[in-house]
């Protein structure tokens, strides 16, 4: 039995942070793996980034994935970045299934997807991933990050405590008012809270 209004309230905050993340995820991202069955694209021809942005001018901004691999000559994927995550292009003009929409995925095929390149760097590992709350939640990795986002850590929000805020309030208030954390500090939560686990 909960004894203080306090601890209610934390109970009750709880709940209401596990039902929007439920939500979210169900409601943001396929749970079946059906749009697999119906991608075309694997075997297409790779078509580069340019005839990508002559559609999609707004996806490859500054600071993304695609800015990332389009930038970099030495990059295995120079001038396909688009490709690297959607998949090969020869087949998409005019086929919406002849390319990767990671919004229709399954949160697997998201993470098999993500983790052909990110298995193990910085804070990420598969293994810890697969065994992690966000992921046994139903979250996948779009929940958190977007490759057309153009912050250090391709996050939704700019900044982690802002990305982790917008599920985790509660907890946000506290660390924003000193009471959670140390205060004066610009501690972010990755720095106690790794939540790639």
């Amino acid at each position: 039995m909960l004894k203080s209004g306090r601890n209610l309230t934390m109970y009750v905050s709880s709940v209401m942070v596990f039902l929007a993340v439920t939500l979210f995820s169900m409601a943001g991202f396929s749970q079946d793996s059906d749009y697999m069955d119906s991608y075309t694209g694997a075997d297409a021809d790779m078509v580069g980034s340019d005839s990508c942005t002559m559609c999609h001018r707004d996806s490859a901004v500054e600071g993304s994935h695609v800015d990332t691999f389009d930038g970099d000559e030495d990059c295995a994927d120079y001038g396909f970045g688009c490709e690297a995550c959607h998949g090969p292009g020869g087949d998409h003009m005019g086929d919406a299934d002849g390319i990767l929409r990671f919004t229709e995925m399954s949160t697997g095929d998201v993470t098999d997807n993500c983790t052909g390149c990110h298995d193990d760097q910085g804070s990420f590992n598969l293994g810890d991933w697969e065994d992690g709350t966000h992921l046994g939640a139903g979250m996948s990795c779009l929940a958190c990050h977007g490759g057309h986002s153009s912050n250090d850590m391709f996050l939704h929000e700019d900044g982690a405590n802002a990305m982790c805020s917008s599920c985790h309030a509660e907890v946000g208030d506290q660390l924003e008012a000193g009471d959670h954390g140390v205060p004066g500090s610009d501690m972010t939560c990755a720095d106690c809270h790794n939540p790639h686990e």
